[in-house]
């Protein structure tokens, strides 16, 4: 247990250590952390949801509509993306 909490410590100085090396380095990434460090921040992931919601939707809408035009091949298509997902897991 001792080892793991070790290595864990050890892991998350080392990406602290980079993090900070990356926010010295690039003055973009810098105002990036300073917008999202201040109390702003809640709009910018609003934004975001509703970017994600929408490629959702969008996603969805295009597979169902492929899905009624094409009933057997997607069948196929949703058996075959079982079957890889088994093959890569084993």
């Amino acid at each position: 247990m001792t080892r793991q909490l070790r290595d864990i410590i050890v892991t998350l100085a080392a990406l602290s250590l980079l993090c900070l090396l990356l926010l010295s380095i690039s003055p973009r990434l810098r105002e990036r952390a300073v917008e999202l460090g201040s109390g702003d921040s809640t709009r910018h992931f609003e934004m975001g949801r509703s970017i994600v919601g929408h490629a959702m939707e969008t996603t969805l809408g295009t597979a169902s509509g492929y899905a009624v035009s094409n009933t057997y091949l997607f069948v196929f298509l949703v058996f075959a993306c079982v079957l890889f997902v088994l093959m890569v897991r084993t």
